[in-house]
């Protein structure tokens, strides 16, 4: 009965968990999005986010399903240790070499395909290969150390959830690993992260192994199974994050902008601007000047020269919610002075504005006439 009791005693920590991933995610995304308000020179801007709580709630469970998938690929190792110290029928040396050979070999073997493939080498069999052992590897270790006696569908429902376990750890954190590690503008530098990151899972796997070993789980109390499955991964998530920030140039931008709550100066597009912008500005000539396309660094086509008089080029430096901070293409928040740079954009209210789709845009000095 120990099995099903720690079954049920996992799915009544699943709401703690949920609990303590959106607390981690409210705090996470209001740092992440303060930091970057505060590297574009638009702290004050933070009041505003806070107060449109629609916004402020997706930025928190956008990072908080970011934190969970990380938190999953570090405590899956706990929960296979955890839940395979149950199973007496096994020995403490078999269930040691299936723990530690089904995750590590497959890791490492896959994170060498990966890093032959950055390396612009053809392994276009080798990275399928490498997929399927994950999957592979884990079901038949888990066939070849069974006890004779084992029932069929205990050993069809292991051999089935262990390897996928396996193969969402391993795929999705290296995955995730070369991701980040494009981050870094440096080759060097990325190579560093990745190979650290491996190490990194690679020491989590071990430490989870070192539950194996210790008591039966059932003398564990719920305090400590909930440590063990769930705090510690946790602080394994945040530590791995945080520890990452100082490394990445403009961290809080590159975990906002896959989810595009922000743009970059290579976003630049048309925008027509509301009359009622032109009353509460007093026109809109005045922001011609800087919100402008520049044929030099843009397409002619881009740069149309029929565009309305009410349309201005920029890209949202914030992009989510009803307020939009609208900015110039010059306006790029990499160079040395940002102040300067915060000063040419705008607040503005989403409604003033509409994005011009560029199938729309046509240069009046290429258009053919048709008789």
């Amino acid at each position: 009965m120990n099995k099903y009791r720690d079954f049920l005693d996992f799915i009544d920590f699943i709401p703690k968990l949920l609990l303590i991933t959106i607390n981690i995610g409210v705090i996470f995304g209001g740092m992440v999005t303060l930091s970057y308000l505060s590297n574009i020179g638009q702290k004050s801007f933070f009041t505003n986010v806070i107060g449109q709580s629609s916004s402020f709630i997706i930025i928190s469970m956008t990072f908080a399903i970011f934190l969970l998938l990380f938190f999953i690929g570090f405590s899956v190792p706990y929960m296979i240790a955890y839940f395979l110290r149950e199973d007496n029928a096994w020995t403490k040396c078999r269930k040691q070499c299936y723990y530690y050979l089904s995750f590590i070999a497959p890791m490492l073997f896959s994170a060498f395909i990966f890093s032959l493939y950055a390396l612009e080498i053809q392994v276009g069999w080798l990275m399928t290969l490498a997929v399927w052992l994950n999957l592979i590897i884990p079901a038949v270790l888990y066939f070849c150390l069974k006890n004779k006696e084992s029932d069929l569908i205990t050993v069809l429902s292991k051999s089935f959830y262990m390897p996928m376990a396996v193969f969402f750890t391993n795929i999705f954190l290296i995955l995730m690993f070369a991701s980040m590690a494009g981050w870094f503008g440096d080759d060097s530098k990325q190579w560093i992260f990745f190979l650290l990151s491996i190490f990194y899972t690679v020491l989590v796997v071990v430490v989870a192994g070192l539950i194996l070993p210790s008591q039966d789980s059932s003398k564990d109390s719920e305090s400590l199974i909930f440590s063990k499955i769930i705090l510690i991964p946790t602080v394994l998530t945040i530590f791995y994050l945080v520890s990452s920030m100082p490394w990445v140039d403009n961290f809080p931008q590159r975990m906002l902008y896959p989810a595009r709550f922000v743009e970059l100066p290579q976003n630049s597009n048309w925008y027509l601007i509301s009359y009622d912008f032109e009353k509460r500005y007093g026109g809109i000539e005045k922001f011609k000047t800087q919100f402008t396309c520049d044929n030099n660094n843009n397409s002619t086509r881009e740069c149309a020269s029929n565009m309305p008089r009410n349309a201005l080029y920029g890209y949202m430096a914030w992009n989510i919610g009803s307020t939009k901070i609208f900015c110039p293409k010059s306006a790029d928040f990499n160079d040395k002075n940002k102040a300067e740079q915060s000063k040419q954009c705008l607040w503005i209210d989403e409604k003033l504005l509409q994005k011009i789709d560029f199938q729309y845009i046509v240069d009046k000095n290429k258009m053919s006439v048709v008789d």
